[in-house]
């Protein structure tokens, strides 16, 4: 039986969420967070005042997801938005930020191979570590470059990929960072060597891990700010987390 082609949807967005273990076992529960329908529509999600403990705090967030189709040249095109936004954001008072903001957006023709997605339009504003400003300047290939065949064609992409690895188009998977985070450190942070270039870590509290973005040639994650506390507080805590991809079946 010959089954009808259409696109499967697939974006998900949360402001922040993730799991304590010490001193007490408790779940964050997933906050502000959208999630779109396989056939496509809208969602959104917005919470204010948020305190969890004395751990983390924001004064706003707000998420969005969007799924659509329309006609381009002839062609139909898949459009799809998630994105988040985080105001007066308080981690603890060692990471603080006045906003983060979480943006992934792609549009897939029926006749292409890989969905196309870039990251345009995902910033942090004011980001503090121990009250410092954290200096950052953009990977503009990964701003650039919507699909990793095209990624992997660029002629420093070797340079570029956080990982200090060769970004090939048959690469399953790479995680590495929107931003470059130079150095030096100060106020005692410090830069581990078993820990990615994006990962900065706070003796006596643990390891901040700013922008971190999986790509496969199906989907992106991407993670603004990502948490493992050690001690005396253990777990591990996610801000501005947003997913997307899909697929054409059959």
């Amino acid at each position: 039986m010959d089954q009808e082609k259409r696109f499967l949807y697939h974006g998900s967005v949360l402001a922040c969420g993730g799991r304590i273990t010490r001193p007490y076992c408790e779940t964050l529960e997933a906050q502000a967070a959208s999630v779109l329908p396989v056939v496509g529509g809208y969602g959104s999600a917005r919470v204010e005042n948020f305190r969890y403990r004395d751990l983390i705090s924001f004064q706003t967030a707000s998420s969005t997801v969007c799924g659509n189709e329309s006609d381009r040249d002839g062609r139909r095109v898949y459009n799809t938005l998630t994105t988040v936004t985080i105001e007066g954001l308080d981690i603890r008072g060692m990471v603080t930020a006045d906003r983060v903001v979480a943006r992934l957006v792609s549009e897939k023709s029926d006749d292409g191979e890989e969905i196309p997605m870039l990251p345009v339009g995902s910033y942090f504003t004011n980001l503090r570590i121990v009250g410092v400003p954290v200096e950052h300047t953009p990977y503009e290939e990964l701003f650039r470059c919507e699909t990793v065949s095209k990624l992997a064609s660029q002629p420093k992409a070797q340079a570029m990929n956080a990982l200090r690895q060769p970004l090939t188009y048959k690469e399953p998977k790479v995680l590495t960072s929107l931003f470059n985070f130079p150095g030096p450190e100060s106020h005692g942070c410090t830069r581990d060597p078993d820990v990615p270039p994006w990962g900065l870590h706070i003796p006596g509290f643990g390891t901040v891990y700013l922008a971190e973005l999986l790509i496969t040639r199906s989907s992106r994650r991407l993670t603004m700010i990502r948490v493992r506390m050690g001690s005396p507080e253990a777990g591990e805590l996610v801000v501005g987390d947003t997913e997307g991809n899909g697929s054409i079946y059959p």
